[in-house]
Protein backbone atom coordinates (compact mmCIF):
# COMPACT_ATOMS: atom_id res chain seq x y z
CA UNK A 1 0.00 0.00 0.00
CA UNK A 2 1.46 3.04 -0.78
CA UNK A 3 0.53 6.17 1.00
CA UNK A 4 0.21 9.30 -0.87
CA UNK A 5 1.95 12.29 1.04
CA UNK A 6 -0.71 15.13 1.98
CA UNK A 7 -2.04 17.81 -0.34
CA UNK A 8 -0.39 21.53 -0.30
CA UNK A 9 -1.90 23.85 1.36
CA UNK A 10 -1.54 27.74 1.69
CA UNK A 11 -2.48 30.24 4.02
CA UNK A 12 -3.39 33.76 3.27
CA UNK A 13 -3.98 36.77 6.01
CA UNK A 14 -5.64 39.10 3.88
CA UNK A 15 -8.10 38.72 0.65
CA UNK A 16 -5.17 40.92 -1.02
CA UNK A 17 -2.75 38.66 -0.90
CA UNK A 18 -4.58 36.17 -3.09
CA UNK A 19 -3.95 36.20 -6.80
CA UNK A 20 -7.20 36.77 -9.00
CA UNK A 21 -7.69 33.00 -9.53
CA UNK A 22 -7.64 32.17 -6.01
CA UNK A 23 -10.02 35.48 -4.97
CA UNK A 24 -12.17 34.07 -7.51
CA UNK A 25 -12.26 30.41 -6.21
CA UNK A 26 -12.82 31.92 -2.65
CA UNK A 27 -15.40 33.75 -3.83
CA UNK A 28 -17.48 30.94 -5.28
CA UNK A 29 -16.45 28.96 -2.13
CA UNK A 30 -18.00 31.57 0.04
CA UNK A 31 -21.16 31.99 -2.34
CA UNK A 32 -21.87 28.45 -2.10
CA UNK A 33 -21.48 28.18 1.70
CA UNK A 34 -23.88 30.91 2.15
CA UNK A 35 -26.41 29.31 -0.30
CA UNK A 36 -26.10 26.25 1.49
CA UNK A 37 -26.61 27.57 5.02
CA UNK A 38 -29.95 29.74 3.88
CA UNK A 39 -31.49 26.19 3.55
CA UNK A 40 -31.63 24.76 6.85
CA UNK A 41 -30.26 26.93 9.73
CA UNK A 42 -30.63 24.12 12.20
CA UNK A 43 -31.08 20.18 12.24
CA UNK A 44 -32.23 18.89 15.59
CA UNK A 45 -31.28 14.54 16.22
CA UNK A 46 -34.19 13.38 18.06
CA UNK A 47 -35.60 9.77 18.61
CA UNK A 48 -39.36 9.78 18.34
CA UNK A 49 -41.04 7.23 20.90
CA UNK A 50 -43.45 5.62 17.99
CA UNK A 51 -39.88 4.58 16.23
CA UNK A 52 -37.59 3.43 19.12
CA UNK A 53 -34.90 2.56 16.50
CA UNK A 54 -34.46 5.83 14.37
CA UNK A 55 -33.56 9.07 14.25
CA UNK A 56 -35.28 12.06 13.04
CA UNK A 57 -33.70 15.17 12.08
CA UNK A 58 -36.09 17.82 12.18
CA UNK A 59 -34.85 21.51 10.63
CA UNK A 60 -35.63 24.66 11.84
CA UNK A 61 -37.63 25.18 8.44
CA UNK A 62 -40.40 22.47 9.02
CA UNK A 63 -39.33 19.70 6.69
CA UNK A 64 -38.07 16.34 8.83
CA UNK A 65 -36.51 13.39 7.74
CA UNK A 66 -36.99 9.82 9.64
CA UNK A 67 -33.86 7.57 8.75
CA UNK A 68 -34.09 3.91 10.44
CA UNK A 69 -30.61 2.01 11.48
CA UNK A 70 -30.80 -0.18 8.40
CA UNK A 71 -31.12 2.56 6.12
CA UNK A 72 -34.48 0.52 4.44
CA UNK A 73 -36.54 3.04 5.10
CA UNK A 74 -35.67 6.63 5.08
CA UNK A 75 -39.36 8.75 5.03
CA UNK A 76 -39.12 12.58 4.20
CA UNK A 77 -41.65 14.47 4.93
CA UNK A 78 -42.28 18.50 4.08
CA UNK A 79 -44.27 21.44 6.10
CA UNK A 80 -46.68 22.59 3.53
Amino acid sequence: MTLLPPPSSFTFFSYSSMSRHERDLYAQIANAVEAMRGRVDKVVYQRPSQFPNAVAKIMENGAFRIVFRDRKCDNYFEKE
